[in-house]
């Protein structure tokens, strides 16, 4: 009686052991930053040939935080991952981002230890992430971020302020 007693209490304690969290969703902290980041996130992947040549990762930042509040200036974070380069500076691998047509104020590499960094909940440690500045539109609500590649063609990604 007391063998079974002892093993029916080892397989209970393993048993919900084994329900316990684990930490494969740990990048999803409880945060309003982290929160609103992944609702303000789209991504796209340049396709040849049936390969994937880039991944792209933008969001838009001024809803996200107060940080990045501002009527005058529109600002965006851009995550890109090259499968098949060494060089992973997109500027440097011929792509341009353009906001409605128009070109990029200011350019910022994220360091993986910024606030910001860390409340991406979608990331790789792979990828490069950017904030990207650009002037404001008076009265447009519609904002077309527009990738562009000679060789792959363009990603749009729309956001509304």
């Amino acid at each position: 009686m007391k063998f079974f007693f002892i093993y029916t209490l080892f397989f209970i304690i393993l048993f919900l052991g084994g329900c316990s969290p684990t930490n494969k969703f740990i990048s999803f902290k409880n945060s309003s930053l982290t929160f609103n980041t992944l609702q303000n996130t789209k991504k796209q992947d340049f396709v040849l040939n049936e390969k994937v040549k880039a991944l792209f990762f933008v969001t838009y930042l001024n809803n996200t935080s107060n940080d990045f509040q501002s009527e005058k200036k529109e600002y965006f974070l851009v995550g890109a991952y090259l499968p098949d380069e060494e060089e992973q500076d997109i500027f440097k691998q011929s792509y341009t981002i353009t906001l409605n047509g128009k070109e990029i104020n200011k350019t910022k590499l994220v360091d993986k230890n910024n606030q910001l960094f860390k409340s991406i909940a979608l990331k790789n440690k792979w990828t490069k992430y950017y904030v990207l500045q650009f002037s404001s539109f008076k009265d447009v609500y519609d904002l077309n971020i527009k990738v562009s590649h000679f060789l792959y063609g363009n990603l749009i990604f729309k956001f509304v302020k």
